[in-house]
């Protein structure tokens, strides 16, 4: 079966795949591909959607005897709100990244001593099916790193997945080692490679493709600039999706294979900037100051609305569409936070805290931490 051919549900069966108010859940995803009733490469298609379905949660809280009741637009991967957050989570990062005074090595050394690597890590496709490489992936990407590791001390790290053209996964990645250098050479182009590269390769079951970076100006904005083109690739214009159609392929089934295996489209090492900072040619040279001196903070902090967390009681889950019919007037309905005149009517899923039965807002409970990741209005869910 292809993405493109309908899905092999006869007619007369109830879509396993939606629930009430026909609502995509990853649940019923999952369980349809279980039983054979799916095919992977549908799942582009159910994404997009799954994501199309604008929620949001409702909240409330007693103030003085009145009842205060907002409206917040979760953040579901790939739509605005979660885009924002994308955006706003590397803009540090980009910063770093367009200060062209970042290089480990002089460009005019031959066998520059390396320390700072692009990594690229592909799947063979003999090892398992689609499914399962993306199952493992996370696994075995740890104990990669926790390889190198061992071997090479500490190390900070920016990553992101990515879908090959066949739907395999592979992983993009900056590598800053801390305390060890590689010995380099000049390779075509001047493109800088390692003569360690075989002692890497032992770390990881398929192939590698492994690079020593000179300036991160070029690598890392190319990660990035993936990052953010990956996650915003329903706003690209048409016209230009047009000429780009592999590319528009490759996102979709990316993204949609990160949401079917609760994949972080991301990370980065919290300690990675200031730690390139010290290891950047000139601040070992020269001791300049840094002109992009941030923290980057990737705990999801909560918004103004949660300022009061211990205040606020879930009272559930709903579409994005009955909550703007709540809405106090004069508000303007592109706003990810409506102040409501009452409850929306109907709650096709609700939210309930094991740890407590009232569903008060509890951030030191993981469970609601998890439902809770929010920033600027925007909660996240993914299922």
């Amino acid at each position: 079966m292809t993405g493109n051919q309908q899905l092999l549900i006869p007619p007369e069966v109830k879509n396993p795949i939606y629930e009430s108010g026909s609502l995509v859940r990853l649940k019923t995803v999952r369980e349809s591909l279980r039983q054979g009733l799916l095919s992977i490469y549908d799942i582009p298609d159910i994404y997009e959607d799954w994501v199309s379905q604008d929620e949001g949660l409702v909240i409330e809280r007693e103030v003085n005897g009145v009842f205060e009741i907002k409206g917040v637009k979760c953040a579901k991967r790939g739509n605005d709100v979660y885009r924002w957050r994308v955006n706003d989570r590397l803009k540090d990062v980009k910063g770093l990244f367009q200060n062209k005074d970042n290089d480990f090595f002089s460009v005019f050394e031959k066998k520059p001593m390396v320390n700072c690597l692009n990594v690229t890590l592909t799947y063979d496709v003999k090892r398992c099916s689609i499914a399962k490489a993306w199952g493992n992936i996370g696994k075995e990407y740890n104990k990669f790193i926790s390889r190198l590791k061992s071997k090479y001390g500490n190390i900070d790290i920016i990553r992101a997945w990515e879908a090959y053209e066949n739907g395999y996964p592979h992983v993009h990645m900056i590598l800053l080692f801390n305390d060890h250098k590689f010995n380099g050479f000049k390779f075509k182009n001047d493109d800088v490679r390692i003569q360690e590269k075989d002692d890497i390769d032992k770390a990881w079951h398929s192939h590698t493709d492994i690079s020593g970076i000179q300036n991160l100006s070029k690598s890392g904005f190319y990660l990035t600039k993936y990052i953010t083109k990956l996650n915003n690739v329903q706003d690209i214009p048409k016209d230009e999706l047009e000429k780009d159609k592999a590319s528009r392929k490759k996102h979709r089934l990316t993204m949609s294979m990160m949401w079917l295996h609760n994949k972080r489209a991301f990370g980065i090492s919290g300690s990675f900037l200031s730690n390139i900072k010290q290891n950047r040619l000139d601040f070992a040279l020269h001791n300049s100051n840094f002109k992009h001196q941030t923290t980057l903070d990737l705990s999801s902090g909560l918004s103004d609305v949660m300022k009061y967390s211990t205040d606020w009681k879930l009272v559930g889950v709903y579409k994005w569409s009955d909550i703007w019919k709540v809405a106090k007037k004069d508000q303007k309905k592109e706003s990810w936070v409506y102040d409501c005149k009452n409850r929306p009517e109907s709650s096709f899923k609700k939210f309930d805290c094991p740890r407590d039965k009232e569903r008060i807002i509890n951030m030191d409970c993981r469970d609601c931490k998890n439902l809770l990741n929010c920033k600027l209005g925007g909660f996240e869910i993914d299922h």
